[in-house]
């Protein structure tokens, strides 16, 4: 490879890495704007919870599938250029919305367009680097995702706070245009590296991986858990802000600070410490990476819960804080142990399934579980409705440790 041939590889994976920063952000923007959209619509935490979920993530999945089959044919670069454009336009319109109609069918759009980039970007990615180097590439363009959370929660509270929550959703989808034209007009579309016949081999791969996962009691108990985690993740991560400002009294701005702290940061050491701890662990015996997220789970939760019930703030951050730090565990050892139970070649669609499941269930039902279940304890009349929601799915949460112990006792132990 020459010179410029590396450079342009790198700048392709920048803007590949900034593309799926700026779609996380339009992504995730709506939480800290909730409050404030629910006090000018007058709407329910029913409402504001299916706005915040299933209003996405629907149309992310039922369109996802149809423009991943574009991709096999078209210019990957030409759809997720004119996706990011259409998601970008219809964030920035959010600000604009005169009902809750408006939002959700705003909301539904933004959905469909973020379906065309994030796998797209994947395969654009695996054509882009050769193997030994395709994970480092990967690795480096999900930090995007990170980036993006940061900037939606920090951004998000500090626009919020000063201009208004519709101004946010203004600069939340001006990057998406400037990027979308960067990636139209000075990219091209790497050459593919797969080989004839491989459409073909991938849909024979979803059905032998499904055929491998279904029936296996520990991979099965395994999915299980990791939708769990889901739901009580983006249950957090979607109201969080909102409980901080009704029930703490936080400036949006304060609220998004604290949540890019402890989901960015004490949310990154636990992920990155808990792989290590659990590879260690496992040199005695393979079962101790469940064993720890046994441990993880049942730790985390009275953590989580005094979070929502004490009315100090400072406390209930190092409360939250320790909590994330325990309940972030799960992600090195799940793949871990997926990886291990499946085939070297199902590999990337075993993890495919495992994630759709962890998105689907947490983004669609977390939410608006939440939400429902405020309106029922008084939603914001009392404003402690979303302390009982939230403390509800948390209790819920405790079924991943039962199902992860599942996963335990279906592992053979180790012979000497």
């Amino acid at each position: 490879m020459t010179a410029e041939s590396a450079r342009q590889q790198r700048r392709l994976l920048f803007l590949l890495t900034s593309i799926l920063a700026v779609n996380q952000l339009d992504r995730h923007i709506v939480n800290i704007c909730l409050a404030a959209i629910g006090a000018e619509f007058s709407l329910s935490d029913t409402e504001l919870g299916l706005l915040a979920g299933p209003a996405f993530m629907v149309a992310y999945v039922i369109f996802g599938f149809p423009i991943a089959r574009l991709a096999v044919s078209f210019d990957r670069r030409n759809i997720i250029g004119v996706s990011m454009i259409a998601w970008s336009t219809l964030t920035l319109m959010i600000g604009m919305a005169q009902s809750f109609a408006q939002l959700v069918l705003l909301r539904i759009g933004v959905g469909i367009g973020e379906s065309g980039a994030v796998a797209t970007s994947h395969a654009m990615i695996s054509d882009l680097y050769p193997p030994e180097r395709r994970a480092s590439a990967i690795s480096t363009f999900m930090t995007g995702a990170n980036i993006g959370l940061l900037l939606a929660f920090v951004l998000g509270g500090l626009i919020t706070q000063t201009l208004g929550w519709r101004y946010a959703f203004v600069f939340a989808g001006l990057p998406g245009l400037v990027l979308a034209a960067i990636l139209l007009t000075t990219t091209k579309d790497p050459e593919r590296r797969s080989l004839p016949g491989e459409s073909d081999d991938r849909r024979a791969l979803i059905r032998r991986t499904l055929a491998r996962i279904a029936p296996d009691p520990g991979l099965r108990n395994l999915t299980l858990a990791i939708g769990v985690n889901g739901i009580v993740t983006f249950a957090m991560l979607t109201w969080t802000a909102t409980f901080l400002i009704r029930e703490h009294g936080a400036t949006p701005l304060a609220a998004g600070v604290i949540l890019a702290f402890v989901a960015g940061v004490v949310g990154g050491l636990g992920t990155f410490f808990s792989g290590r701890l659990a590879d260690h662990l496992a040199r005695r015996d393979p079962r101790h990476r469940m064993t720890l997220l046994v441990v993880a789970t049942f730790a985390a939760k009275p953590f989580a819960i005094a979070f929502l019930l004490t009315d100090w703030l400072p406390l209930g951050v190092l409360a939250l804080s320790i909590s994330v730090l325990f309940s972030s565990a799960y992600w090195g050892p799940t793949l871990a142990h997926l990886h291990g139970g499946v085939d070297a070649v199902m590999r990337p669609m075993a993890t495919t399934m495992v994630l759709f499941c962890y998105n689907v269930l947490g983004i669609a039902v977390g939410p608006v579980i939440v939400g429902a279940i405020s309106d029922l304890a008084g939603g914001t009349q009392t404003g402690a409705g979303l302390r009982y929601g939230l403390v509800t799915v948390q209790i819920a949460g405790l079924l991943s440790a039962w199902f992860y112990w599942n996963v335990r006792r279906s592992m053979a132990a180790p012979t000497e």
